[in-house]
């Protein structure tokens, strides 16, 4: 009998909420003591830029690369925004029509790149497959049993990628 209880795994499925670069448990205080006391040693959030563990065997090796392109995403995005700001403003200051050109350009480059972040993102939410060192411990049918959600963030995401092709069209029509 105690041969078998050591062999018994047992896994708690939490709730988690998770963005770009991290993932964390959705617990009040209460809940995670109880599930302490219960042997749950998890606390806090995962860290997608964190160093990858040595003792996992890396199955889910194109999730992390599908990860690390997002994010290269998100921050090419965000050089771009940056660099957009100032040669607009270059361009504006010194009545520069190449600059305003190239700033428009560079606003329909920042929305591609946005646009391939969240579609990363949402591909990720839709295989079930967000946090690499758990999905291949939960079998099928608790598989099935997982529910992705979005909020505010990812809808605030599109409308920036919408905003910054709109941005765009307007510096080239300026």
């Amino acid at each position: 009998r105690r041969s078998k209880r050591s062999a018994e795994k047992v896994m708690f499925l939490t709730p988690l909420h998770g963005g770009i670069w991290t993932m964390c448990i959705d617990l009040t205080k209460e809940q995670q003591q109880n599930l302490t006391e219960q042997g749950f040693l998890m606390s806090g959030c995962v860290n997608y830029l964190g160093p990858p563990d040595p003792t996992r065997p890396d199955k889910n090796d194109w999730i992390q690369r599908m990860q690390n392109l997002s994010i290269s995403c998100a921050l090419v995005t965000c050089i771009l925004l940056a660099s957009c700001a100032l040669v607009g403003l270059f361009g504006i200051l010194n009545r520069q029509i190449s600059a305003v050109l190239v700033t428009g350009v560079m606003y329909i480059l920042a929305t591609i790149f946005a646009v391939f972040c969240l579609a990363i993102m949402h591909f990720k939410r839709r295989t079930k497959k967000d946090c690499a060192n758990l999905d291949p411990q939960v079998s099928p049918y608790l598989n099935a049993a997982r529910v992705f959600s979005t909020s505010w963030s990812l809808s605030l995401g599109w409308a920036g990628a919408v905003t910054c092709l709109g941005a765009a069209l307007l510096w080239l029509l300026l």
